[in-house]
């Protein structure tokens, strides 16, 4: 559920599907319409690791520098959830500047992280801003918050001492921050590698929903599906302990191709998350089952959704998916009205020309189907309930817990008894299913 007042923070891990923001600015652009803008959280020139993004932004840096990434990193730095970090000389200065293609908000407020083993003055900006607040937060991870009386469409960052730049971030106390934390070729492991240095950051930002996006990669070499099970799940159920009122969404991969290359060990990747999300009880969505299942990526093809490559969707292919992941969780959450999901549910029809897909998700340990056009078509052919049957609300009840005691669904629960996503229940109340 969405915070009515302040700000509710997303972030989205994933390789290069996330990294592009094709995907997420979908997701982003859905979820801030509902919330309002809240931003995009922390921003990294990826452009100057020799990679892509984000758009609308212009970065150089006058001076030496070097870059290393949760893939390649031979020194062995520190490397926070951005998956990039980029190690500046002493009096080096990176210049960030936004113009109108910038998807993002810009703000008289800002936070920069910096990476460094000695604790001293580590940046230095120009005239316009103003020092507020600097923190240490361990392992030698520091965030600078500076004020400016106008919004500065240029940022110069001068590096007072030997410093990682980890990125920059606009600042909002209200709205939806949807940050992505895509890195071109990563794997669930890579990421679960800086665990520590991850952590220490997202304990910083109180992410209300952290959402992983990995699998693609994985899926073309070959895995122990025994190791992946373990490591990730160790990683999500240290998440949980750390960070206990952040909810946790995993999507599997999407069917892909690479240079004609089938996949090998997708079915096992996919499987393996899905039994994680289980067991750590998290959410999950089967991106590959909603986008047609194993060989959908032919017909994707057709329809001008891949780029030439096979493993890579464009604009519109990415636009679908980023409809796909929010249909799920709208629906599941239930975030927006009624419309605003039919609006959804349309357009996903719409561009897929059927509705094959089947979306699921499961909280605690249920796996729960969400209706789509394919699933109320089947149900318009079973004969209906004889009678409805009511159940009386007892006390400590949820509508989870009802759900389970009745055989239906949290969905149709709220559907029947005209219960909005705010609503509570209470002890008495009698609940049609």
């Amino acid at each position: 559920m969405l915070h009515q007042n302040g700000l509710y923070r997303i972030i989205h891990f994933g390789d290069s599907h996330i990294q592009a923001d094709k995907l997420t600015s979908e997701i982003r652009s859905r979820f801030q319409k509902e919330g309002r803008n809240g931003g995009s959280g922390i921003i990294f020139p990826y452009s100057l690791c020799g990679s892509f993004g984000p758009s609308g932004v212009q970065s150089k840096v006058l001076g030496k520098y070097t870059y290393a990434t949760q893939l390649k990193n031979p020194s062995a730095l520190p490397i926070g959830l951005m998956g990039y970090t980029i190690s500046l000389s002493k009096e080096s200065k990176i210049i960030m500047q936004f113009d109108d293609k910038f998807q993002g908000k810009l703000s008289k407020s800002i936070t920069i992280w910096v990476q460094s083993l000695i604790d001293s003055t580590h940046l230095l900006l120009d005239a316009n801003w103003e020092l507020t607040s600097r923190k240490n937060l361990g392992k030698g991870i520091y965030t600078y918050t500076y004020e400016s009386k106008n919004i500065q469409n240029q940022i110069s960052i001068q590096s007072k001492s030997n410093s990682a730049f980890w990125g920059l971030e606009f600042n909002f106390n209200s709205g939806i921050s949807y940050q992505q934390n895509g890195l071109v070729g990563a794997q669930f492991t890579h990421l679960i590698k800086y665990d520590e240095d991850v952590i220490i950051q997202l304990k910083e930002i109180k992410p209300d929903l952290i959402i992983f996006s990995y699998g693609t990669n994985e899926a073309y070499d070959n895995i122990d599906s025994k190791y992946y099970f373990e490591k990730v799940s160790q990683f999500i159920n240290l998440l949980k302990t750390q960070l206990p009122n952040t909810s946790i969404l995993i999507t599997n991969a999407p069917d892909t191709r690479s240079g004609g290359r089938t996949p090998s060990s997708q079915i096992i990747v996919n499987e393996t998350l899905k039994k994680v999300s289980l067991q750590c009880q998290t959410a999950y969505f089967d991106l590959n089952t909603a986008m047609g299942g194993w060989g959908s990526l032919y017909n994707w093809q057709k329809k001008g959704f891949v780029l030439n490559d096979q493993l890579h969707f464009n604009k519109e292919g990415a636009k679908v998916l980023g409809q796909l992941i929010t249909y799920a969780i709208f629906s599941s959450a239930g975030i927006g009205n009624v419309s605003t999901q039919e609006e959804l549910r349309k357009s996903i029809s719409s561009s897929l020309c059927s509705a094959s897909e089947e979306i699921v998700k499961h909280n605690e340990g249920v796996v729960e189907p969400i209706k789509t056009e394919s699933t109320e078509l089947k149900n318009k052919h079973k004969k209906p309930s004889k009678k409805t049957k009511i159940y009386v609300v007892k006390k400590g009840d949820n509508l989870y817990k009802i759900a389970k005691k009745t055989g239906s669904t949290i969905k149709n629960l709220k559907t029947k008894n005209s219960i909005s996503s705010d609503e509570k229940i209470y002890p008495g109340q009698k609940l049609k299913y």
